[in-house]
């Protein structure tokens, strides 16, 4: 008995493996066709900045020299080079030499203030400007975010002939 049931299993099992083999036989002879897929991709350099502003806050003296900083922050394409400019200004009208905070009464009233990328009243620094290659400052990406100080400054021992609120707008570009 014990005979009978190895040889039905080893007939089933040669069985299974013809079958296995006539398969694998079919596959093998099956027509197929094959084709090349092209994987791409192009990474666009690309920069996002936001900023916060440079506030003076209340000046009661103008015998003395007063600062305040601001900043500009931006993220861009790793490895990236290019320049962050601030331009002129709306209350200036001239250079970026020329920087001017009017009275939002009185256009005509002004109080002349800098910005720089390092502390004006520590270093002998010049006017951070908008003209690449000249007076914007360059940057390097990094695919991170990178903060840029802004050093306000507001020269003692100016005429002002009204108090009040004074603002301007100045303009931030990424040149990349």
């Amino acid at each position: 008995m014990k005979i009978f049931k190895s040889i039905k299993f080893l007939n089933a099992l040669y069985a299974c493996s013809a079958l296995v083999c006539v398969q694998d036989v079919v596959l093998a002879s099956a027509a197929h066709e094959t084709a090349s897929l092209q994987v791409t991709a192009t990474l666009q350099n690309s920069c996002t900045i936001s900023t916060s502003p440079v506030n003076f806050g209340n000046i009661t003296n103008p015998t003395v020299d007063t600062s305040a900083t601001g900043s500009v922050t931006h993220k861009c394409t790793n490895g990236l080079t290019g320049f962050i400019g601030l331009s002129a200004g709306l209350g200036s009208g001239a250079t970026v030499n020329l920087r001017k905070l009017r009275s939002v009464t009185d256009s005509n009233v002004t109080i002349n203030y800098d910005l720089a990328a390092v502390d004006p009243f520590m270093y002998n620094s010049n006017a951070w400007g908008d003209t690449p290659g000249v007076n914007a400052k360059p940057f390097t990406g990094t695919g991170q975010n990178v903060t840029e100080t802004i050093f306000g400054s507001i020269a003692r021992g100016q005429s002002v002939s009204r108090s009040g609120e004074f603002s301007d707008t100045v303009t931030v570009t990424m040149y990349y």
